[in-house]
């Protein structure tokens, strides 16, 4: 895990201008965005903020603990590592536990599709 990128109550333009630059930043080949969660809309304002890099949009099929659970294994046996300190994420990461969570871990699910 490279960054935590993650900007709140920001307007399109400026999130769209986050992700460009922070996708730049780590060499990234594309962006991806979650079609089942606002895809179309998020990738038109990535179009028209002349994003460089092409933009993906995938779909989740099942749910964000069955996602986060193969990069967790790979955690664990330290083949997947944090590049830094990321506190917004890592406190995502001790709230998901196994009894539920109170508020979308949307950092979390983020380094999943990473």
């Amino acid at each position: 895990m490279l960054g935590d990128f993650s900007i709140a109550g920001a307007a399109p333009d400026a999130w769209a201008r986050r992700a460009s630059e922070a996708a730049q930043l780590v060499g990234a080949e594309m962006i991806l965005v979650e079609d089942n969660q606002g895809g179309a809309m998020a990738q038109a304002v990535l179009a028209a903020s002349a994003v460089a890099l092409p933009i993906q949009r995938v779909r989740a099929r099942i749910n964000k603990r069955a996602r986060a659970a193969p990069i967790a294994a790979l955690m664990a046996q330290g083949r997947v590592k944090l590049a830094g300190s990321f506190p917004g994420l890592e406190d995502e990461m001790c709230a998901f536990g196994a009894e539920g969570f109170q508020r979308s871990p949307d950092r979390l699910d983020a380094m999943v599709w990473a």
